[in-house]
C-alpha cells in the first residue's frame, strides 16, 4: 500500500480539499455511486452537513447524495435542502438518539439502536429496480474527492465480485474485520446484504451493538460472509500516513499502532497521528491523492478552512 502522488492520483480541486474537481457524471465509464451520510440536526452536526453539501457533494451528482438525519432542528435541517435541492435530506424516525454512546451517562443501547435503525434505511433506498454500480455510507465526518474514489473502486472491482472497500481495521488479521468512517459496497454485495436484513431481524443476526465493529461482524463476515477490503486511499481518523524506506508512504492503523506496542491504548493513537505531515514530502498532494479521508487532514492543508472547528475535539490535530 504505497502511497504514489502521481498526476493519476492527484486530482486537483476546487474551493479547497474537499471539494473535487469533476462534474459528477457518469457517461465516462467510471462507476456511479450513491452516497448516504449519516447526519444529525445538533448545531456542530449540521455545519458538517452544509459543508459537504457545498464541497464534494455538488461534484457527486444531482441528488447523489443522501442525508439521513434524525428529527432535531427539523425547520433548519428542511432549508438546508431548500437551499442545496442538488442533495436529499430524510429524517429517519427513531434516531434521534444516535450519538448518545459519547457522553457518560447516555443510553449506548438507544444509540446503537439508531445507528441500526439508519444503516437498515441505506439498503431500503438504494435497492432499487435499478441502482448505482456502488453505494456508500459515510460519517459526517469523512470527505471524498469523488473523481478519485471513483478510479479507487474501479481498482477494486477488478479482484474482486462482492466488494467491500473502507479504511478496514482489525485488531489480527485473521480476525473480525470492521470499518472506520464508512464503507462503499458494490451493487452485487449490497444486493445480497439488503436480502439478508429484509429477512432476519438484528437481534437473529447477533448485530447488538453499532453499526461498524458489531455490523461488521455480524452482518457482513457472520451472515453474508464478507470482510472489508482496506484501500490505501482511505483514512479515517484512526490511520496515519507512515514513510517507508523507499521513500514511498504506507498506511498505519491504530491496531497496527497498538500491536507493535507503539501506543498503550486507541485513544493514544491520536497524538502519535499529529505528525503525519512529516512523514509526507506534500502535505497538500497527500491529502488531494485520496479518495475518502477524515476531515481532520483537509483542515491543515485549506487556507482559511473553516473545518477545525467541525473535528472533533477530543481528536484534532494542532497545526
Amino acid at each position: 500500500e504505497i502511497y504514489d502522488a502521481g498526476p493519476r492520483w492527484a486530482a486537483r480541486t476546487r474551493g479547497g480539499v474537499g471539494a473535487d474537481g469533476g462534474d459528477g457524471n457518469d457517461g465516462d465509464g467510471a462507476p456511479a455511486i450513491q452516497f448516504f451520510v449519516k447526519a444529525s440536526g445538533g448545531e456542530l452536526y449540521l455545519n458538517r452537513a452544509r459543508y459537504i453539501a457545498d464541497t464534494w457533494a455538488r461534484q457527486a451528482g444531482v441528488r447523489r447524495v443522501t442525508f439521513l438525519f434524525d428529527h432535531q432542528n427539523e425547520d433548519a435541517v428542511d432549508e438546508l435542502g431548500r437551499s442545496a435541492p442538488w442533495v436529499e435530506i430524510r429524517h429517519v424516525d427513531g434516531t434521534d438518539r444516535q450519538g448518545e454512546y459519547k457522553r457518560g451517562r447516555g443510553n449506548k443501547a438507544a444509540a446503537w439502536e439508531a445507528q441500526r435503525t439508519k444503516t437498515r434505511a441505506v439498503f431500503l433506498d438504494y435497492v432499487t429496480d435499478d441502482p448505482p454500480d456502488w453505494v456508500c455510507y459515510l460519517d459526517d465526518d469523512m470527505l471524498v474527492n469523488v473523481s478519485n474514489l471513483r478510479r479507487d473502486l474501479a481498482e477494486q472491482s477488478r479482484t474482486c465480485a462482492h466488494c467491500l472497500v473502507a479504511d478496514a481495521m482489525g485488531r489480527r488479521p485473521e480476525g473480525d474485520g470492521w470499518t472506520a468512517g464508512g464503507w462503499c459496497m458494490n451493487r452485487p454485495l449490497a444486493k445480497r446484504t439488503a436480502v439478508v436484513l429484509d429477512g432476519r431481524t438484528d437481534e437473529s443476526l447477533g448485530w447488538t451493538n453499532n453499526d461498524d465493529v458489531s455490523f461488521n461482524r455480524a452482518v457482513m463476515k457472520g451472515a453474508v460472509g464478507v470482510r472489508p477490503r482496506s484501500s490505501p486511499r482511505w483514512y479515517s481518523e484512526y490511520s496515519r500516513p507512515v514513510r517507508t524506506e523507499g521513500g514511498g508512504v504506507r498506511k498505519v492503523t491504530v491496531h497496527d499502532d497498538v500491536n507493535s506496542r507503539a501506543i498503550g491504548a486507541v485513544y493514544d493513537f491520536c497524538r502519535t497521528r499529529d505528525g503525519w505531515r512529516d512523514d509526507v514530502d506534500d502535505p497538500r498532494a497527500f491529502v488531494e491523492s485520496l479518495a475518502v479521508y477524515h476531515m481532520d487532514f483537509a483542515h491543515c492543508v485549506t487556507a482559511g478552512s473553516s473545518l477545525a472547528n467541525l473535528c472533533p475535539k477530543w481528536c484534532r490535530h494542532e497545526c
